[in-house]
């Protein structure tokens, strides 16, 4: 039978993902002494977010019939989760696991600035506030090791005239 101890997941998609990017990884199964099976079992993968009482999501499993399984899964919110794999209903193949889903790129529609615009004027320093969200509404933060300080320093160019209709020109 196949062994969930000694059976296997594997692919970076195991712990780490994009929200709402479709991601998978596989599992091979073996017996106890690593001879690999069939296939046949019945898989499954719960993903579960830390801190959340809602039902978790499951992954499609697919099997390869050659021993081997294909797990795929999006996940829009973005957060930490933990893995569970499944063998005939019991949990193994070294899970749970780990997972990290990463926030999309930034929609434009979704980011929002704030800050002290009315008293902006040129060669006067002032802060501006720039909150961005992915599509699926999931807060984009930076690695804390890039901005030590908790913030980053921008230069902007700042137009004043009406006739622009809110551009400036190129320099």
């Amino acid at each position: 039978p196949t062994s969930r101890r000694t059976s296997s997941a594997q692919g970076q998609a195991v712990t780490l993902s994009t929200a709402g990017l479709t991601s998978t990884f596989m599992i091979n199964s073996v017996d106890a002494f690593q001879n690999l099976r069939p296939g046949g079992d019945d898989m499954s993968v719960v993903f579960r977010l830390a801190g959340s009482t809602d039902i978790p999501s499951a992954g499609k499993v697919s099997d390869n019939n050659d021993g081997s399984y294909m797990v795929q899964y999006a996940i829009t919110q973005a957060g930490r989760y933990t893995v569970s794999i499944s063998v005939n209903g019991v949990v193994g193949v070294g899970s749970p696991f780990d997972l990290r889903v990463e926030a999309e790129l930034a929609d434009t529609s979704l980011t929002y600035a704030y800050g002290e615009f009315l008293d902006a004027s040129t060669g006067k320093t002032f802060s501006v506030y720039v909150q961005t969200r992915d599509k699926y509404g999931n807060f984009i933060s930076t690695d804390p090791a890039a901005f030590p300080d908790g913030n980053q320093n921008v230069q902007l160019e700042y137009c004043s005239d009406p006739n622009l209709g809110g551009t400036c020109p190129a320099t």
